[in-house]
């Protein structure tokens, strides 16, 4: 499944106590996020990225602007969350390494992945959505 009419938001340096806050007034202003992935704390501080509506992109900002400069807001529209969905992955091993792969293998830059047991997503270029569907369908005979 793909899906093309996201952005993603990336925040440097954000306090790790300002996350949940933020995320609160993004709730407060109605905008919906799927994808989600921050890195490990460092010096009180981490990197947030997120995936919204293109529509609320402008929402969304003006809120994140609140708790950070704007040279710490990487805004990217450019993105096609691609997603492997099968309840059957949650016995199989090696699968994200096969997708990594395939990707890896066509120069296809994964910008943001969330796992869970029966799905992975990335998101990826927009341009190389048709490649990814291809070559991924080519490599499970799906």
């Amino acid at each position: 499944a793909t899906c093309d009419n996201d952005a993603a938001i990336t925040i440097v340096d954000i306090k790790i106590e300002d996350v949940s806050k933020l995320f609160e007034q993004v709730a407060i202003n109605g905008v919906s996020v799927d994808m989600i992935s921050q890195t490990a704390p460092k010096d009180g501080k981490v990197n947030v990225s997120f995936t919204i509506a293109k529509d609320d992109l402008n929402e969304c900002e003006s809120v994140v602007e609140k708790f950070v400069s704007k040279e710490n807001i990487i805004v990217d529209e450019d993105i096609t969350k691609f997603s492997l969905v099968g309840l059957g992955m949650k016995h199989t091993s090696g699968v994200a390494a096969k997708v990594f792969k395939i990707f890896s293998d066509n120069n296809i830059a994964v910008k943001l992945i969330t796992t869970s047991e029966i799905r992975i997503t990335c998101a990826i270029s927009s341009a190389d959505k048709n490649v990814a569907i291809r070559e991924v369908a080519k490599e499970f005979n799906i």
